[in-house]
């Protein structure tokens, strides 16, 4: 840099003036600043700064760079023919120079872009090759677009630059990516113009060319279209086209791709298959074009099946499918359907249909089952095929007709006392029907007694097949309020109408009446208890009591019965014992005692019976001269471990000797011997008898008869 020192120093000036007015003045003398004076090597010297004085020294800017506009291109013309170039203006919006190393494409752009100076010089591509740009100087580059096929297509132009004022080695490189885009206004849509070809008939050798017309109903995207391949399965007859055969693969908005097929059987037979063509349309990624061609000259008949499988279907419900007939002759065909055979079958129709060669006819075949279990009918079809005159599509099905069982239908408790609760009655639920039953709901139906439950109910839905093991349900019964209770179960199944219900709600009817304990729990001779939910014995009646402990027969023992058939204890002493009565023997009107009506009520029940017995005698009359005289004892009609006591005392003692008794078992007699008086008079003893149970003996009620006889000798 030049410096002129002297000049400074000739132009000073004593007063200072402003900075404008000073730069003024050294324009006005002709004098241009380019450098600073040794003094001050970092600052200006001005006209009228004293010695020393010195302005601040204002710094060059850097450069900035700039692209316009900023954020990269974007193109809206993306069919094919489109053609378009736009600008990319690269300014150093700073100071001194942006120095451009390197500006391309980078390596993933599409090939449908390309890059160009609008100046026509060469792009930078290191820095031998640089280009500077200076404030006044931008540079300009051209992007060119045109695009050659149906793909979205992206890109990006890369810059590379530094600080011109700084060596390569000094400096540091700045990387800046712009980005490039497409952008389609609408999107690529592919039709067919029509789905299907028809060749028609041709000769074993022949040729017959149609064409696939695939159409861009879109209104923005590029469609491509392509490959096209044969379905599997399609006879190689029908050509499969390569693209050279028909050229263009991109669609344009509106335009149409003409894809040609062409068809050469190789046997007289018919051909029918299809070809795959593949297109960029997201929703239709590839269309299926049916083609037919045929080299059987008469007319010859082909079913979609002979065999319509109705599969399972409830009974009353409607079931239909169809039937496709082709001809896949040259020639046109008649065919005639009607049913064969079948309850419930119907056809969509019965006239006579012709077909054109290669064109098919659906009808339907429908099927309503009328009862359960399999299914069997057939339709018949007439023709004109010189092949199959007659024609049959077997027809099989089964309708299904579950039905609901319960068993029991009903429950009825009958009579629960109040404040029992019954055990469970079971329902098992079982499928009588045809084909599978569900059980969707078990709950009872409003208005259902709040004192009968239900209890045990699965999850539900349930299914059950004929013969499977039923399902159980339980309900018992809370008996809390008298009078007659009512529930009913409803189930809801997919049942047919049944003895249980119509619809689809069986109906299970539960009843019970609640009672008193009386009533439900009558007792002989007594009262009944109920407090433990069973029925018990809750007091014997006076003179009755219960010796089995059995409710069943209620205070079965009476007391022992005296005189005008009352009833009283006779108990086990002296008093209040039984005096029987005087007893004699052959010489006296009381000979013998059958004491009837006595009863032993429980084990430790004792009977004690005395009398006085006597041996008359009457001179020239009755033992008038003298004789011996006894007593016998028995139990008559009393259990074997019943057993009989008795004792003999002297006249006048009266009931008791309960140590010097002797005892029998019943069945076994007890004889006493008594005295002789000659010539008249009497032999007299007292008698005491006690009746009672064996030390072994159980517990129970023994009724017996207690015999007493006085007799001579």
């Amino acid at each position: 840099m030049v410096r002129w020192p002297m000049v400074f120093r000739s132009l000073s000036i004593e007063v200072p003036m402003p900075r404008l007015v000073r730069s003024l003045a050294l324009a006005a003398a002709g004098v241009f600043v380019v450098g600073v004076t040794a003094a001050c090597p970092n600052e200006i010297a001005t006209s009228g700064c004293p010695p020393g004085g010195c302005e601040p020294k204002v710094p060059e800017a850097p450069p900035r760079l700039f692209v316009d506009p900023p954020f990269g291109l974007g193109y809206d013309c993306i069919t094919l023919g489109c053609d378009n170039e736009r600008t990319l203006t690269v300014e150093n919006r700073g100071g001194g120079k942006v120095r451009l190393t390197l500006v391309r494409l980078s390596v993933d752009t599409s090939p449908d872009f390309t890059l160009r100076r609008a100046d026509g010089g060469a792009l930078p591509i290191d820095d031998a090759t640089a280009v500077d740009v200076t404030p006044d100087a931008p540079l300009q580059l051209l992007v060119r677009y045109a695009p050659t096929d149906g793909t979205a297509d992206t890109g990006k132009v890369l810059l590379d630059w530094f600080d011109g004022a700084l060596a390569f080695a000094d400096a540091v490189v700045t990387n800046v990516e712009l980005p490039l885009s497409t952008r389609a206004l609408g999107g690529a849509t592919a039709t067919l113009v029509e789905p299907r070809l028809n060749f028609g008939f041709v000769d074993v050798g022949g040729e017959v060319r149609r064409e696939i017309v695939v159409r861009n109903a879109g209104d923005g995207g590029v469609l491509t279209v392509g490959p096209v391949a044969l379905e599997d399965g399609t006879a190689p007859v029908f050509v499969e086209p390569q693209a050279g055969d028909w050229g263009e693969h991109f669609v344009n908005p509106g335009d149409e791709a003409r894809i040609p097929v062409v068809f050469r059987p190789d046997a007289a037979a018919a051909f029918l298959g299809a070809l795959q063509v593949r297109t960029s349309d997201g929703g239709a990624p590839a269309l299926r074009v049916e083609v037919a061609g045929t080299a059987v000259a008469e007319p010859r008949l082909q079913l979609s099946t002979t065999a319509v499988q109705f599969g399972n279907v409830r009974v009353g419900v409607l079931r239909t499918e169809t039937v496709t007939a082709t001809n896949i002759g040259g020639a046109p065909l008649t065919f005639s359907p009607s049913v064969a055979a079948g309850a419930g079958v119907a056809l969509s129709s019965t006239e006579p249909v012709t077909l054109p060669p290669l064109e098919s006819a659906a009808f339907t075949v429908s099927w309503t089952p009328i009862a359960g279990g399999p299914f069997a009918g057939a339709v018949a079809l007439s023709t004109d095929d010189p092949t199959q005159p007659q024609s049959t599509i077997t027809l099989d099905g089964f309708a299904n007709a579950p039905l609901l069982s319960a068993t029991p239908a009903s429950v009825d408790f009958g009579g629960v006392v109040q404040g029992w609760t019954t055990g469970a009655q079971t329902f098992l639920l079982s499928n009588t029907g045809f084909g599978e039953l569900t059980l969707s709901s078990i709950a009872f139906e409003v208005g259902s007694s709040s004192q009968i439950v239900l209890t045990d109910v699965p999850a539900l839905p349930i299914k059950l097949t004929p013969g499977e093991d039923p399902v159980a349900i339980s309900v018992f019964m809370t008996a809390s309020t008298l009078g007659t209770q009512s529930a009913v179960v409803l189930v809801g199944s997919d049942s047919v109408d049944g003895p249980l219900g119509s619809g689809f709600i069986g109906r299970l009817n539960v009843a019970g009446r609640v009672i008193t304990c009386e009533e439900g729990c009558p007792v002989d001779n007594g009262q009944p208890s109920c407090g433990t939910g069973a029925c018990a014995i809750g007091t014997c009646n006076d003179r009755f009591h219960d010796a089995n402990n059995g409710f069943g027969d209620g205070c079965e023992c009476g007391e022992d019965t005296i005189g005008g058939g009352q009833r009283r204890d006779i108990e086990g002493s002296c008093n209040p014992g039984l005096n029987i009565g005087p007893l004699g023997d052959d010489c006296a009107r009381t000979r013998e005692v059958r004491r009837g009506g006595n009863t032993l009520h429980d084990e430790r029940d004792v009977d004690v019976f005395f009398f006085h017995a006597t041996d008359e005698s009457v001179f020239f009359g009755c033992d008038g001269f003298g004789d011996t005289f006894g007593v016998r004892i028995r139990l008559e009609g009393a259990p074997a471990d019943m057993r009989l006591c008795a004792v003999q005392q002297a006249d006048g003692t009266g009931c008791g000797g309960e140590n010097q008794r002797r005892c029998v078992n019943a069945g076994s007699d007890l004889f006493f011997g008594g005295g002789n008086q000659p010539f008249g008079g009497s032999d007299t003893s007292d008698f005491t008898v006690w009746v009672e149970w064996a030390p072994e003996a159980a517990a129970q009620c023994g009724s017996y008869t207690l015999f007493v006889k006085g007799n001579d000798g």
